[in-house]
């Protein structure tokens, strides 16, 4: 068997760094505590300086067990058996919709990763019949280390390739099993298969085809690849809530599985019943799949995010390629409607929040720091004065952007389970768009 193979990898992913655990570091909870206090008392001319803090992160969780075994002979002739008798679902296969040009980890990926990932696909297009079942052959020892990398190469490359398998995400919704019969002394037959029937299939994919199509109704799809990107970003920043219960109960059970972690969660719901509430992967998921549907190319990118590496949490933001470059783009941070989770309604700190807010120029600028970025310049954000909002009685100093960092998880040893995908990301290097 497999599974305590998987199962402790990933365990030891976990025990190294708490910040896969949930939503992000410490550092980014204090300033909720704080940023409603600092504007009191303020005598005149005296500017007082509210600052909002890091803005959120958001929850890279990864699968902690498999339901992974060795078949018998038996049961890989009833597997056999049901994969010769399996009949497609007629119709089924029209609600996984992605019309992406490009999809960006398996195209990176070698022809070994790329059969796992199509395997794992395969099993995805109907995945309420137990008996889709489809087959890898390898001549990698399933309890070896490099059979368990190029798995979760795969897994993870499918699910950020396809953010439409948003119930597949660390199964939050449904899971795939993987099980494996030892056919000769140098290979192996992998099996893949539905854990069992996903029966809210139809009714969650209808929802989030409807979503996405609502979303798009009004983009200009023959605009340049900038232009969409653009118009695709704000309008996602405006309609997204960031999950904050999902931050704070970071480890619970219901946070961490919920849909606020997949594309879904920004699109339709979080399975709570909230409309639009996401975290960091959320966001990013739901914003490479309405750029592949608007014919741009991005891919998700993991890490950590924070005020610095030693300060930082998980998180998720993405690279896109706008007129043949390309480009960091974090919508989660651009979101600045997070900062009335800082500044609540009745503090004595938002109504210099909303005097910045109604500064169009101002807030404009805040709501695209993060867009257009190279990867040089996200790794270590440092902003100048004219992030920095001075509000019109002299009395308050808004600062919503700090000093940041956004490190990718090849560049983070404990990260191992993020960097087997990450690697394989571009770097960003244009520099025409840079906000």
């Amino acid at each position: 068997m497999i599974r305590k193979k998987l199962a402790v990898l990933v365990a030891a992913v976990i025990t190294a760094t708490s910040v896969l655990a949930g939503c992000g570091g410490a550092a980014n909870k204090a300033p909720a505590e704080t940023a409603s206090t600092q504007a009191v008392d303020v005598s005149e001319g005296d500017a007082k300086v509210l600052n909002a803090g890091n803005m959120p992160t958001g929850g890279l969780f990864v699968m902690e067990d498999k339901d992974t075994e060795e078949y018998s002979e038996a049961d890989a002739a009833r597997a056999d058996k049901a994969m010769r008798a399996y009949e497609p679902a007629l119709g089924e296969e029209q609600l996984l919709i992605n019309n992406s040009q490009h999809f960006y980890y398996y195209e990176q990926m070698d022809a070994d990763a790329q059969g796992m990932y199509d395997a794992m696909h395969q099993v995805a297009q109907d995945p309420q019949d137990t008996n889709n079942i489809a087959v890898f052959y390898t001549e990698l020892d399933p309890n070896g280390e490099e059979f368990i990398r190029m798995y979760f190469r795969s897994y993870y490359g499918l699910m950020y390739d396809h953010p439409e398998l948003f119930w597949l995400y660390n199964g939050c919704e449904a899971s795939i099993d993987v099980s494996y019969i030892k056919e000769t002394d140098t290979s192996y037959k992998i099996y893949f298969h539905m854990n069992e029937p996903f029966a809210e299939f139809e009714t969650q994919m209808t929802a989030f085809n409807n979503a996405v199509n609502e979303f798009l109704s009004d983009i200009d799809m023959n605009g340049s690849d900038y232009e969409k990107a653009l118009a695709i970003h704000d309008k996602l920043i405006d309609l997204v809530i960031y999950d904050y219960d999902v931050l704070e109960n970071e480890n619970s059970p219901e946070s961490r599985m919920s849909l606020a972690h997949t594309a879904y969660g920004a699109l339709v719901d979080n399975g709570k019943g909230q409309e639009h509430y996401a975290v960091c992967d959320g966001y990013s998921a739901a914003y490479t799949y309405l750029l592949g549907q608007a014919g741009v190319d991005s891919s998700v990118i993991l890490g950590l995010g924070g005020s610095s590496e030693s300060e930082s949490g998980g998180h998720a933001w993405n690279v896109v390629k706008m007129d043949g470059d390309w480009y960091e783009v974090d919508s989660t941070w651009d979101d600045m409607g997070n900062l009335e989770h800082a500044i609540p309604p009745g503090s004595d700190g938002y109504p210099y929040y909303e005097e910045a807010k109604a500064n169009t120029e101002y807030y404009n600028k805040i709501q695209h720091y993060m867009f257009g970025l190279t990867t040089q310049e996200i790794r270590h954000f440092v902003p100048d004065s004219s992030y920095a909002y001075t509000s019109s009685d002299g009395k308050c100093q808004l600062t919503p952007v700090g000093e940041c960092v956004h490190i990718r998880a090849n560049e983070v040893p404990d990260l191992q389970v993020q960097a087997n995908v990450v690697e394989l990301a571009p770097e960003a290097t244009g520099t025409r768009y840079g906000q």
